[in-house]
């Protein structure tokens, strides 16, 4: 009797073992396939998160290149008024220098005639 409770608790054991075998791969797969899942969601979360900030870098860069055109334009603008600015400061001087010298050479030229 004791062989034969042993026997049955052999083959208890054994099918119990076997079926613990059986459940465990299963189970493992599904626990597997999970973790392949998570990861792949958590890869298609960085790639979001990637694409968000390559957008924004994107934005950026397309607000430089039209501060840089703008500022380029505001330097033309000023470049260009301050060469008028100096013609006309150059006629004003022409001018007054004329008028100096006409104005010097009135008197020299009363004086010669009286």
């Amino acid at each position: 009797m004791e062989q034969a409770s042993a026997a049955i608790i052999a083959l208890f054991l054994l099918l119990g073992g076997l079926g613990m075998l059986v459940l465990a791969v299963p189970l493992y797969a599904i626990w597997a396939s999970h973790r392949r899942k998570m990861e792949e969601i958590r890869q298609r979360g960085l790639q979001q998160v990637d694409r968000n900030t390559q957008a924004q870098f994107d934005a950026i860069r397309a607000e430089l290149h039209q501060l840089r055109d703008t500022s380029t334009q505001y330097d033309m603008s000023l470049e260009n008024t301050l060469k008028q600015m100096d013609d006309s400061l150059s006629r004003v001087d022409q001018r007054v220098s004329n008028l100096e010298r006409n104005q010097t050479s009135e008197p020299q030229r009363n004086y010669q005639s009286s």
